[in-house]
C-alpha cells in the first residue's frame, strides 16, 4: 500500500465518520420530534377529557339548580338533564 492510498483511505474514512455523525445527528433528532409530538398529543387528550367532564359536571349542576327552583331554566336545556344525568354517572363510575 503506497502513500497516494493511505491517504485516500484516510479521506475515506473521515468521510464515512462524517456521515455517520450527520446520520446519527437526524435520527436523534426525529427521535425527539416523534416524543415531543407524541407527548403534545396526550395533553391535548388529557386536557380534552378534562374539558369534558367539566362541561358535564357543570350540566348536571345546572340541572340540579333549576330542579330545586334556585335557577330559572336560562339555557332552555333543562328537558337534556337526563342526558347530563346518564354522562355523569359514567364518568364517576369509570
Amino acid at each position: 500500500m503506497n502513500q497516494q492510498d493511505s491517504k485516500n483511505t484516510l479521506k475515506y474514512l473521515n468521510h464515512s465518520a462524517s456521515v455517520k455523525s450527520q446520520l446519527r445527528s437526524i435520527i436523534v433528532g426525529r427521535i425527539l420530534m416523534f416524543g415531543l409530538l407524541l407527548s403534545l398529543i396526550i395533553i391535548f387528550a388529557t386536557v380534552g377529557q378534562m374539558d369534558y367532564e367539566d362541561e358535564v359536571r357543570d350540566t348536571a349542576h345546572y340541572c340540579d339548580m333549576v330542579a330545586e327552583g334556585t335557577w330559572p331554566d336560562y339555557n332552555n336545556i333543562y328537558d337534556q338533564c337526563d342526558k347530563a344525568y346518564n354522562a355523569l354517572n359514567e364518568l364517576e363510575n369509570n
